[in-house]
């Protein structure tokens, strides 16, 4: 199953999460993913394969693999993630080895990890329950449990005597305490705005005052009006610890161009034409006129010119004909030092004509003109993804069950706002006393994206509609297959 969730990341970037779940202990050794994605560029932003080349395509992604983490109610975390951690602790307590350090750390990331995921899809439901108070007071509580069952590893923490682990054990608490405020300061300003009245209101202010009180005794950076220096150090501080919490899911990627020895085969094979051309006419005319003449002096430099290009074109069309069925880079995927999986991935422009009907119909849906905007020759990118997982494998990484494999693939576009015009465009009308005015328009741009999502005999399309001008991404919205 694939399943995607798209959000704009900043001003010139969309960011897709794309999760290839396998599923746990299915006994199946490999499971194939695909992912088709066309970009259709209006054809006035001048992006094509001579403009926007295959590097700058590369530069302008960026995807990161990652494990998929645990699903644990928040109200859970207390119970098995923290009983992993605290049987770490105490493994350490008659002496500390490197290996019990590498355990203790491996268990501290994936308890913050799932903590993190927990506090996030726990806000998420508040925001759909039915009784929004009763949720809030509940998640609240459930936050607060979550911490001081955290701080009540301290004193065990403390015991061994270890600076590192210490400092390991400091790091998930001004991390964990970062996400328990910033998750109670979101549910207090939507409290505020729909019901200032509500009891939730001053747990939420009591819960997070007691998380500052606890942070500023233990020096760790708490946000402050008017202090730039401090909340400087603080965003530059969560920046750096979620990517320490979060590296106990990173995978690593051995990366390779795709296809190179089938590559140099064909150019091989077109290197052999070209020669076997030159070879019968020179054979040819010697035959006819000997092996000292002038016509075979003449005919040995045409076959060199003719030689030369029998050998690009059958190189261009061995090549680029057969592209379809290779990729430009393929990677393994390794999580401690096993491969759990394979990564290939492949960019080309291609026409309209080249396009399957299912995809134009649903790109032309909705679309301004009844022909759709193609009408006016856009541009069409065409991203390829296959994925296969090794559901094996992945069960034998750790004491957690991984479900799959996350790519959270961006796409910058702050190259498509080059020829773009002036964002603000003056409309004149005439004002409420009937005198000529003007007032302001945005000049957009729709850069529309097609997925194909496969998996064996399912197939799934989604499109999304991304909404922007010069100034950056606008607005972003998934219209419905």
């Amino acid at each position: 199953m694939i399943e995607v969730k798209t959000k704009i990341h900043d001003n010139f970037s969309v960011e897709f999460k794309q999760s290839f779940v396998s599923g746990f202990k299915t006994g199946e050794k490999r499971k194939d993913f695909v992912v088709n994605t066309w970009i259709f560029v209006p054809s006035s932003l001048d992006i094509n394969s001579a403009t926007y080349g295959k590097t700058q395509f590369w530069r302008d992604i960026k995807s990161n693999l990652r494990l998929i983490t645990p699903e644990v109610e928040l109200r859970d975390v207390t119970g098995t993630p923290l009983s992993y951690l605290k049987e770490s602790i105490g493994r350490m307590e008659n002496g500390i080895s490197k290996t019990e350090t590498d355990d203790f750390e491996y268990y501290m990331k994936m308890f913050c990890s799932i903590s993190k995921s927990s506090m996030r899809e726990g806000h998420a439901k508040v925001k759909k329950a039915a009784s929004y108070e009763d949720a809030s007071k509940a998640f609240i509580e459930d936050l607060k449990n979550c911490m001081v069952a955290y701080w009540g590893l301290e004193e065990d923490v403390t015991k061994l005597a270890s600076q590192e682990i210490k400092t390991v054990y400091d790091f998930g608490d001004e991390y964990l305490g970062a996400l328990a405020k910033y998750h109670s300061l979101k549910l207090l300003s939507h409290i505020e705005k729909t019901d200032p009245e509500s009891g939730v209101r001053d747990l939420c202010r009591s819960f997070v005052n007691q998380v500052d009180s606890d942070r500023k005794a233990k020096g760790f950076p708490v946000a402050e009006e008017g202090n730039q220096v401090e909340n400087n150090n603080l965003v530059h501080r969560h920046s750096v610890l979620k990517k320490f919490f979060e590296s106990g899911l990173f995978v690593s990627l051995d990366k390779k161009k795709d296809g190179v020895a089938f590559e140099q085969t064909l150019y091989a094979i077109a290197a052999g034409l070209a020669m076997i051309f030159a070879t019968v006419v020179s054979f040819s005319v010697q035959r006819a006129y000997g092996s000292l003449s002038i016509p075979l002096f003449f005919a040995l430099i045409f076959s060199y010119m003719i030689k030369d290009r029998i050998k690009e074109l059958s190189r261009y069309w061995f090549v680029h004909k057969l592209s379809a069925h290779y990729f430009d880079n393929k990677s393994k995927i390794f999580v401690k030092g096993k491969v759990v999986g394979m990564m290939k991935e492949g960019l080309d422009f291609i026409s309209s004509s080249r396009t399957p009907g299912v995809v134009m119909e649903l790109r032309n849906r909705n679309s301004v003109l009844r022909k759709g905007d193609d009408f006016f020759d856009e541009h069409i990118i065409l991203y390829r993804k296959h994925v296969s997982i090794y559901p094996d494998m992945l069960d034998e990484i750790g004491s957690y069950p991984i479900e799959g494999i996350n790519d959270i693939f961006r796409i910058h576009l702050s190259r498509f706002t080059q020829k773009m015009d002036n964002p603000e465009q003056m409309i004149p009308i005439l004002d409420e006393n009937g005198n000529y005015s003007s007032t302001k328009g945005l000049k957009y741009y729709p850069i529309n994206i097609v997925q194909q999502l496969r998996e064996g005999d399912r197939i799934e399309y989604r499109r999304v509609r991304v909404i922007m001008s010069r100034n950056g991404i606008y607005s972003i919205e998934e219209i419905k297959a």
